[in-house]
């Protein structure tokens, strides 16, 4: 019964005499942290003594306290949560102590106290939240920070959001997440030349904000900026920007064109998707990461004048409606999801591509076969995800890095082609359990006719991705019985090379297995003696010392 305390956070209090709970209540010294829900819906708490060493008041933890009264926030209190003393109606009086920094949203909503107090809040050099119902507001000198949700819509009386104008002064350096989220009647902000940063989301779905001069020394336009801006005609982007977040300008549906800065190195998935009237745009030559999808549903994309948007070696997307698809040879990298759900049916790839994007052919359907070129190092993850009509892939070369589910759900796959033998897969195809499934499919690797070097990669590569893939503990478990099968006929073999790869893959490593193969590998190295033997065991200790976290002697 009581308060219910650890490691100085109070997590929950119950009444000592629940029939009759108290009305006043004194939080003991040495908690730092009242927790989330802590007193919500308490109908019987009219005052409550905070302790001096408190820093934190979590989400909602004094929410719909409608009879408490007052509250003295302690001087060294940090942070309030959200809806904190939301809906506590009869909350009159209280006092922001100097040493807030940080507000979330609706903290103080629905209480008396918010109706009548200052609506700028302000601790120390950091705007904390506005909660007035001005049209214009030019905000005081000695600003340093807009915090997080300081002017979000919620703060403001719900029957008044009429704030259209905003003016920053020079001093501040930095705006927050979501400082202005919701704002729609916000027509004109002007930023001064001092900011350095600005918060993910920070103006999303200020749907009348019409232009925006960012500031010159402004390096990275996050997530998310204006998503939803839907009366942003125009933006100056300065030339210090270098990087440019994923949705930064989505469904900014008034802006018609957008001059990028001479140094910009990355654009974000989806940066200028749905802008419907976008039509002018030049990515500049320095911009080498261009995330997917950047200028989907734009004029820019439906008027470009080939089918395949390459910039660089870079193919953006395939915008094209033939079955059959060359990949032009200047092509190095696909970038993520370029051919997502296309309906092609052929696909040639060049000889000196490197890199397949996340998601690239995903949802290809009417794919038949796959073939990778040798040049290819990395496949990202769902690469060729539920490419249902493949039968055959193919490897030029050896296997690349592979993501995650890189050929995940291609039902119809019947044998991956390595250039030294071929896996039938066939037989497993509509094997339910995919953890017998893989471990027939491994064992198949292991002895068919392929090089030493691709069968190790193989094998240790495909058990360590079931592994990782198996959310049944009972599969996972199997296959970790499977690993210690192979490592122990590795072992009888004297095949310490292929001991040494298959124990880098760490987490299908149980401890008596890695005791035992380390000692094999020991003794092979002191038996032969040879520098290859040497250099072998020293590249496993090399592996696994971080997991064992002991020395092993030769």
């Amino acid at each position: 019964m009581g308060f219910h305390i650890k490691n100085g956070v109070l997590l929950n209090y119950i009444p000592d005499n629940p029939a009759k709970p108290a009305e006043e209540l004194v939080i003991p010294d040495g908690v730092t942290e009242i927790g989330r829900n802590v007193f919500i819906g308490n109908k019987t708490l009219r005052r409550v003594q905070l302790p001096d060493g408190l820093l934190k008041i979590g989400d909602s933890a004094f929410y719909g306290c409608a009879a408490l009264r007052e509250i003295t926030l302690p001087e060294g209190l940090v942070s309030v949560g959200v809806t904190a003393f939301g809906a506590c109606k009869g909350l009159r009086w209280l006092q922001l102590p100097d040493s807030l920094r940080e507000i979330g949203s609706n903290a103080f909503g629905g209480t008396e106290w918010l109706r009548f107090a200052d609506p700028l809040m302000i601790g120390g050099d950091i705007l904390i939240c506005y909660a007035g119902s001005d049209e214009e507001l030019i905000l005081p000198d000695g600003l340093r920070v807009i915090a997080a949700n300081a002017l979000k819509r919620q703060h403001r009386p719900p029957e008044r959001d009429v704030l259209r104008r905003v003016v920053i002064p020079e001093g501040v350096e930095e705006i927050g997440e979501q400082a202005f989220r919701d704002s729609a009647a916000l027509e004109e902000i002007v930023l001064p030349q001092s900011l350095k940063t600005i918060g993910e989301s920070a103006f999303i779905n200020c749907t009348h904000l019409r232009s925006v001069n960012l500031p010159e020394g402004l390096t990275v336009i996050p997530h998310n900026l204006f998503y939803g801006c839907q009366a942003l005609t125009e933006i100056r982007i300065p030339q210090s920007v270098t990087e440019i977040g994923a949705n930064a300008f989505y469904f900014c549906t008034a802006l018609r064109s957008v001059s990028l800065p001479a140094h910009l190195s990355r654009i974000g998935a989806a940066a200028f998707a749905e802008c419907k009237v976008l039509s002018e745009a030049e990515i500049p030559v320095q911009t080498v990461e261009i995330g997917a999808n950047v200028f989907q549903h734009t004029p820019w994309e439906a008027d470009y004048p080939a089918d395949f948007i390459i910039h660089g070696d870079l193919l953006m997307k395939y915008k094209g409606t033939q079955q059959t698809a060359h990949v032009p040879e200047q092509v190095r990298r696909i970038g993520d999801r370029a051919f997502e759900g296309r309906k092609i049916t052929e696909l040639v790839l060049p000889p000196h591509l490197t890199e397949i994007g996340a998601y690239a052919f995903s949802g290809c359907g009417q794919l038949r076969e796959i073939v990778v070129p040798a040049s290819v190092r990395i496949i990202g993850e769902n690469a060729f995800g539920a490419c249902r009509a493949a039968e055959h892939v193919r490897f030029e070369g050896s296997l690349p890095d592979c993501g995650k589910d890189a050929f995940a759900a291609m039902e119809s796959l019947a044998e991956m082609q390595f250039p030294d033998g071929t896996v039938q897969l066939a037989e497993y195809q509509r094997n339910s359990n995919w953890g017998y499934y893989y471990r027939n499919l491994i064992n198949r690797i292991l002895t068919c006719a392929v090089a030493k070097k691709d069968i190790n990669q193989v094998a240790a590569q495909m058990m360590l991705d079931c592994f990782r893939a198996s959310h049944a503990p009972s599969t996972a478990k199997m296959i970790r019985r499977f690993a210690d099968t192979v490592f122990m006929q590795l072992d009888k073999a004297g095949d310490t090379e292929r001991i040494v790869c298959l124990l880098s893959r760490k987490e299908l490593v149980t401890e008596k297995m890695l005791d035992k193969m380390l000692e094999y590998a020991i003794a092979a190295a002191l038996k032969n003696g040879s520098a290859e033997h040497q250099m072998l065991v020293m590249r496993a200790k090399e592996e696994l010392f971080g997991m064992k976290q002991k020395r092993f002697k030769l």
